[in-house]
C-alpha cells in the first residue's frame, strides 16, 4: 500500500477491519461511512493531518480506531446528532502525531470508551469540560505538559491516568476528583514535592512518582489510602524519609510494596516502616547509603533489598523481624557478617555476594532455621 493515495468503499461490503498502513493516502475517505460491519479501523503511518470524527457517526459495531503515527494536528467532530459509535468505540487512539491542544470536549459524548491513548504528542495544554461516565484509560504519556486542570473534569468512573514523561512542576489541580482511579503514573516529570491532595485518591491501587526532584518523603501524605498496594518512587532526589502520622493510617494495612530505590539516602531509617503489616517488598537499592539505624519491628512477611549500597557493616540487633523472608545485600562494602542473624529466624535467602568479607563461621546461621540460599560469593573469603 506503499503507494495509495486513494480509497473508495463500496456501499455493500461486509469488511470487520480496515487497516491502512505506511502509505500516501493524505485524508480519510468520504465513503468510510459504508463500512456498516467494521469492528476496526486502522490507519497508520500516513501524512493525514486532520480528523473529524463525524465520519465514522453511524458505524454502530466500531469499537477500535487507531490513528497512530500520522500527521495530524487537528481533531474536531462535526456530528450534529447522537452517534452510533459513541455507544460501541472502545479504544481510540492517536499517538505520535503532532497535536500540540488537545480538546477532551469532544469525548464526552462516548460513554463505552475504554481506553483513549494520545502519547508522544507534543501537547502543551489540555481544553475543554470533560464528562465522561466511562469507565476508561486516559493515557498522555510523553507530551509537554507543564500544569494540568481537572477542575473542570467529572469523570467518576476514571480507572487509570498517565501522565509520565511530560514537564509537570505540580501536581494537577482538582486531582480528588478522581474519585475511582486505581493507576495514577507521574514518573517523569519535574515535581519538588508530593502534594497533600495525593492523598485524596481514595481508590488508588498503584501510584508511580520517579525520576523528579522530590527530596523528601513523609509516607503520612498517603495516610488514608485503604487500597493503596504498590508506592513507586524510584529515581528521585529523597534524602529523608520520616512518618509524622497521629494516628493509625489506613495505608499500614494494604501497601504491599515501597520502591525507594535510586535516590539518595545516604542514613535509612528504619522506624518509618514498622507500622506497614502487609508489606511484601521494601526496596532501597542504588542510594548511596551508609547506615542503617533505628528500631524495626515489624510483623510483615518482606523481602527488604538494600543492594548495591556502601554498607560496611549492619547491625541487627535492634531489629524485631521474625517474619521476614529475604535480606538482600549484595553489593555493598560489608567486612562483616551482619551481627545479630538470629533476629531473621524466617529468612530463606540472605544475599551477601560482592562485598568484602573476609572471615565467615557457620556459627553465625545456627539460627537461621529456615534459610535455604545463602550467597557469598564474589568476597574476599579466607577462613569459614
Amino acid at each position: 500500500l506503499n503507494d495509495l493515495h486513494k480509497l473508495e468503499i463500496d456501499e455493500n461490503n461486509t469488511i470487520t477491519q480496515l487497516l491502512v498502513s505506511v502509505s500516501k493516502l493524505a485524508v480519510i475517505p468520504e465513503t468510510i461511512g459504508n463500512l456498516k460491519a467494521a469492528l476496526k479501523i486502522a490507519f497508520t503511518n500516513c501524512p493525514i493531518e486532520v480528523l473529524n470524527l463525524e465520519m465514522f457517526c453511524d458505524l454502530s459495531k466500531l469499537r477500535v480506531l487507531n490513528f497512530n503515527e500520522n500527521r495530524i494536528h487537528r481533531l474536531s467532530n462535526s456530528a450534529t446528532k447522537h452517534c452510533r459509535f459513541y455507544d460501541t468505540l472502545q479504544t481510540l487512539s492517536i499517538s505520535k502525531n503532532l497535536m500540540k491542544q488537545f480538546h477532551l470536549d469532544l469525548f464526552n459524548p462516548f460513554g463505552s470508551l475504554q481506553l483513549l491513548e494520545a502519547k508522544h504528542n507534543a501537547i502543551m495544554s489540555i481544553r475543554g469540560s470533560f464528562n465522561s461516565v466511562a469507565y476508561l484509560t486516559l493515557v498522555l504519556t510523553k507530551n509537554k505538559l507543564k500544569t494540568l486542570d481537572l477542575c473542570r473534569w467529572n469523570v467518576p468512573n476514571m480507572v487509570i491516568l498517565k501522565l509520565d514523561y511530560n514537564y509537570l512542576t505540580t501536581i494537577p489541580t482538582c486531582l480528588e476528583s478522581l474519585v475511582n482511579v486505581t493507576v495514577l503514573n507521574l514518573a517523569h516529570n519535574q515535581l519538588a514535592a508530593i502534594p497533600q491532595s495525593v492523598g485524596n485518591l481514595k481508590a488508588a491501587l498503584t501510584i508511580a512518582i520517579t525520576n523528579c526532584p522530590i527530596e523528601t518523603l513523609n509516607i503520612e501524605m498517603f495516610c488514608d489510602l485503604s487500597k493503596l498496594q504498590i508506592l513507586n518512587l524510584e529515581a528521585n532526589r529523597i534524602r529523608n524519609i520520616v512518618n509524622t502520622a497521629p494516628t493509625h493510617c489506613s495505608l499500614y494495612d494494604s501497601l504491599q510494596t515501597l520502591s525507594i530505590s535510586q535516590n539518595m539516602l545516604k542514613q535509612f531509617n528504619l522506624d518509618p516502616f514498622n507500622h506497614l503489616t502487609k508489606l511484601q517488598r521494601l526496596n532501597a537499592k542504588h542510594n548511596g547509603m551508609v547506615s542503617v539505624r533505628g528500631d524495626f519491628n515489624s510483623g510483615a512477611h518482606l523481602r527488604l533489598c538494600l543492594s548495591k549500597n556502601q554498607l560496611k557493616a549492619l547491625d541487627l540487633c535492634r531489629w524485631h523481624v521474625p517474619n521476614m523472608v529475604y535480606l538482600e545485600l549484595d553489593y555493598n562494602n560489608l567486612t562483616t557478617i551482619p551481627t545479630c542473624l538470629e533476629n531473621l529466624p524466617s529468612v530463606t535467602l540472605l544475599s551477601l555476594s560482592r562485598n568484602q568479607i573476609q572471615h565467615v563461621t557457620i556459627q553465625s546461621f545456627a539460627r537461621m532455621s529456615l534459610l535455604e540460599g545463602l550467597d557469598l560469593s564474589y568476597n574476599n573469603l579466607t577462613t569459614i
